[in-house]
């Protein structure tokens, strides 16, 4: 999902945000890396870039201040650290990282070109009469009290983007009733793309009350969204790459599941 993570506030700075202090419980963790990139788990609370100066969101952690600060050169001056995709604040899971300027803009032409194949897991509230399919929507970016919001909108509508997404029910036998696990591919990356094409639907994902949802969800800061896989090309030798990532222990508390958030593999990564 190729979206701007955080919705910018005009909130005082105080000692430190409460999004901070949840994030501080997590870190992200490195599931590969190389000269050329680095495949890195986002956990769900962390901003990809460093916030909005002067507001709150400046003070949270950032995945992109993270690596820099990891890939720090021996002048002390901060590594490169290229963003080519994006999650939302709230949203955990797979995202890779460019070491370069070439290697940067190489990703970026992967992701702007369609030809990164990603995966997603989202546990919505409702029960899709369907087991699968193909949503079609135009949405438009608004302000809404000072916010962003993005709403669905009539095919055609001035400033509004088509986004695709193909869904698949995935079996969850030890799931709370009235929930459904979702397997999610979109084939567009619009900001919150995959939030609005739920909540649209009738089905919030669970902890997403900026789109609705009402359910009881114990985890501020999160939602029950995931980024699964991603499948691109080596920005050097073009090899393919497939990465997939468990999601996190805070999904526990959808029910009796741990079959999901506890495997043998916590990452797994294929190269062909």
């Amino acid at each position: 999902m190729s979206l701007p993570e955080q919705i910018p506030g005009t909130e005082p700075l105080t000692d430190q945000a409460e999004s901070a202090r949840l994030a501080a419980d997590s870190e992200p963790e490195i599931i590969e890396e190389d000269a050329s990139f680095a495949i890195v788990h986002k956990p769900a609370g962390w901003l990809t870039v460093p916030g909005t100066p002067g507001t709150l969101s400046s003070r949270d952690p950032s995945v992109q201040a993270w690596l820099a600060e990891r890939w720090k050169q021996p002048s002390g001056e901060p590594g490169f650290v290229g963003t080519v995709h994006r999650l939302d604040r709230p949203v955990s899971g797979v995202m890779v990282w460019a070491k370069s300027s070439r290697s940067a803009r190489r990703l970026a032409e992967q992701f702007s070109g369609g030809k990164v194949i990603k995966q997603y897991w989202a546990v919505v509230a409702g029960q899709p009469a369907q087991s699968s399919g193909t949503w079609e929507d135009w949405l438009i970016l608004q302000k809404h009290d000072g916010r962003n919001v993005v709403r669905r909108c009539a095919p055609g509508t001035p400033q509004g983007q088509p986004a695709h997404t193909d869904w698949q029910k995935v079996a969850a036998s030890g799931l709370k009733p009235d929930l459904t696990w979702l397997s999610l591919w979109p084939r567009t990356g619009r900001m919150h793309q995959l939030r609005v094409q739920t909540a649209e639907r009738g089905w919030p994902i669970l902890g997403d009350s900026a789109y609705g949802s009402v359910a009881e969800w114990p985890h501020p800061w999160k939602i029950a969204l995931h980024a699964r896989s991603l499948t691109f090309r080596h920005p050097e030798t073009q090899q393919l790459i497939l990465v997939e990532a468990a999601v996190g222990p805070h999904w526990s508390c959808l029910g009796d599941v741990q079959e999901w958030f506890e495997p043998t593999e916590k990452y797994r990564v294929k190269r062909s």
